[in-house]
């Protein structure tokens, strides 16, 4: 998402496609904020300005999620918390990009401390959705988690 263009091009594509929220990985932009570009809104958390462009977590919102936001917390570079209101109530989304399992036993340790700290944000009667990428290791081998059908 770094590129010129690249925020534009993707809600043209989103608004094509007719998707209203979509969650977002590795968009690369630094600390945290909203933009606006063509009709659609961005929410996001990244590392720290200064810090090389690496990961990022976002929340792409049509014009009427964009309206039924209640709140948002950026938490870090792989956690974004996102409160709604609906005709029914109100509704969370926590968009996730979880650690490779490449990373060590305490950097994965670490992020599911902070996915269950983030999750106390969230009224307990609310619905939630979590969307990202939980980094699943998907394949033929049958010791994995998500198994041969992965």
């Amino acid at each position: 998402m770094l590129a010129p263009g690249s925020a534009r091009l993707l809600a043209e594509e989103l608004s094509h496609a007719k998707v209203n929220i979509m969650a977002l990985q590795e968009v690369r932009w630094s600390d945290a904020g909203e933009t606006t570009d063509v009709d659609y809104h961005y929410l996001w958390s990244g590392p720290p300005e200064g810090q090389p462009h690496q990961g990022g977590i976002a929340l792409a919102l049509d014009r009427a999620s964009y309206q039924a936001l209640t709140t948002w917390h950026p938490i870090n570079s792989q956690l974004l918390v996102a409160n709604f209101r609906h005709s029914f109530g109100k509704f969370s989304i926590v968009a996730v990009h979880a650690p490779t399992d490449e990373a060590s036993d305490h950097e994965k340790d670490a992020f599911y401390a902070r996915l269950e700290q983030v999750l106390s944000l969230t009224h307990r009667n609310n619905l939630l959705l979590c969307l990202g990428d939980f980094n699943a290791v998907s394949g033929t081998d049958r010791s994995s988690v998500v198994g041969p059908a992965g």
